[in-house]
């Protein structure tokens, strides 16, 4: 696995954690944006 392939599952499981935390309000961090490229 290369550094490209942890940095991505570190942040996949950053913004996961993100959604499930503010999923009772309904809205999702603008850490999402992060990933619109």
């Amino acid at each position: 696995m290369n550094n490209n392939e942890i940095a991505n599952n570190n942040n996949r499981e950053q913004w996961n954690w993100e959604i499930k935390n503010n999923n009772e309000s309904g809205q999702v961090s603008g850490f999402s944006s992060c990933f619109r490229h």
